[in-house]
């Protein structure tokens, strides 16, 4: 009889608990949000949200729906999890700090555990228009490169080695596109879309003032091979297509120098895959 009583009342406190718990993870919308669904084909899947919000840090954004976890369960069973970049600390949504009409990228961790019997990891999602997203291995991308544009798209990872990729979302102005007449708030440069390509991609970069603009290619020996601009260019979001044609497949790099009217300047450089 005690026994009874005493896990009624364990079962009781849990479900008390876990009401609590969702109570506190009443969360705001975020700006954008993108739903990855995550599963092992075994025993279950988990819903991971990523995406971006003004108000978003680097830790964890209660309000957004981010929440702490627990350790890791015990081997054998499925778990997947976004690792936060200021602490080992882990949730299952992670939203990056970022404005309307943002052009640039987001990184998040993602790492997980098959459960017993699992034949790999398979990743869906659907991206919003003028978005990219970008999944590869800690190796460089030598197991897992994966690069895919707006709409519903998904990958299956089998190589039970990898247990932790990088996924990169790319922004081109997502949000607040209608406002054209507004300029970009900071210079910046976006990841190549596609990438890997074959043989032509678009390169697209932010300017919030009147520039001097160079964009150069080189290749992996720091050769230069193309100049795809070098002329002023208005305030705005502005996109060169290359087409690599003539070149061979491997590594490439382009470097975006900008010479601002009003005294700002920049220059970034982002590493492109010509595959053939």
């Amino acid at each position: 009889m005690v026994r009874c009583i005493l896990i009624f009342f364990i079962s009781s406190l849990f479900v008390i608990s876990e009401n609590i718990y969702s109570f506190q993870l009443t969360e705001d919308d975020p700006l954008i949000s993108v739903i990855i669904q995550s599963s092992d084909g075994a025993q279950g899947s988990k819903e991971l949200k990523v995406g971006i919000d003004p108000t978003a840090s680097d830790g964890i954004d209660q309000h957004l729906g981010e929440a702490e976890l627990p350790p890791m369960p015990p081997n054998g069973i499925y778990e997947s999890r976004f690792r936060l970049p200021d602490s080992f600390i882990s949730s299952w949504s992670d939203f990056r700090q970022g404005e309307g009409n943002l052009v640039g990228e987001r990184t998040h961790t993602l790492y997980w555990q098959l459960g017993s019997n699992s034949d790999g990891l398979h990743l869906s999602w659907t991206l919003p228009e003028k978005m990219g997203i970008k999944i590869v291995d800690l190796f460089g991308g030598i197991v897992v490169n994966y690069s895919f544009g707006s709409g519903s798209n998904s990958i299956h990872i089998t190589n039970s080695g990898i247990t932790e990729v990088e996924i990169t979302l790319s922004y081109d102005s997502v949000v607040g596109v209608e406002e054209e007449e507004e300029a970009p708030i900071r210079f910046g440069l976006a990841q190549n879309y596609p990438n890997p390509f074959n043989p032509a991609t678009k390169i697209s970069f932010s300017l919030p003032e009147k520039a001097k603009v160079t964009l150069e290619i080189f290749n992996a020996l720091g050769q230069k091979v193309f100049t795809l601009a070098n002329t002023d260019m208005e305030a705005g979001m502005h996109s060169v297509n290359f087409n690599a044609a003539s070149l061979a497949s491997g590594i490439y790099f382009y470097t975006l120098s900008a010479e601002g009217l009003d005294g700002g300047s920049f220059i970034d450089t982002k590493k492109m895959i010509l595959l053939k």
